[in-house]
């Protein structure tokens, strides 16, 4: 079988989500650098790979149209952590093991702390009524948001951005998805 998979930078043109004022960087001009090594990598693996771009509920619905085994929004952190970690869908064991695994591996070759799986990504805090994140909950098929480090911290910056490492982002993705899903 042939993991069909659909790829997302988080975000979009009009709403480019966290900034890093020095060195001028924004959440989704660097997901889309990664993106585009992550469709290569994942194509020479040998799976079918779409990519959507646009507003969030465009690539929800765009994916839901497709038949997909897996969707991914790439993201990176802000709020002064360290790290990378993987979003999952809300009370799902499952989601949680491959999402650790996809973190393990992120951690593993980038040399960064794992922060692990986090179910869900609550909008306006963990209050009750808040939503999950639209993007794993609104997804039909297995859903994760990669969030491979924190924009705000500029020695992350400064060794991956920077320094054009997003093919190096990539492949630690792409290890994550193959080990948890044996691409």
């Amino acid at each position: 079988m042939t993991l069909s998979i659909a790829l997302c930078p988080g975000h979009h043109k009009q709403a480019k989500g966290a900034v890093n004022k020095k060195y001028g960087l924004n959440e989704h001009d660097e997901a889309i650098k990664v993106v585009s090594h992550l469709n290569e990598l994942l194509t020479a693996a040998g799976c079918s790979v779409s990519v959507f771009t646009g507003k969030l509920g465009q690539k929800i619905r765009k994916i839901n149209e497709g038949s997909f085994h897996l969707a991914l929004d790439i993201h990176f952190n802000a709020g002064g952590g360290k790290g990378c970690e993987v979003i999952y869908v809300p009370h799902s064991a499952q989601r949680k093991e491959q999402a650790s695994v996809i973190s393990e591996e992120i951690a593993l070759h980038m040399s960064l702390r794992d922060r692990g799986p986090k179910e869900g990504w609550y909008q306006g805090g963990e209050f009750p009524g808040t939503k999950p994140d639209a993007f794993v909950a609104q997804t039909n098929c297995c859903a994760f948001i990669p969030e491979p480090g924190f924009l705000d911290d500029n020695s992350f910056c400064e060794y991956w951005l920077v320094a054009g490492r997003h093919e190096q982002i990539a492949q630690a993705i792409a290890h994550g998805i193959i080990e948890a899903f044996g691409g």
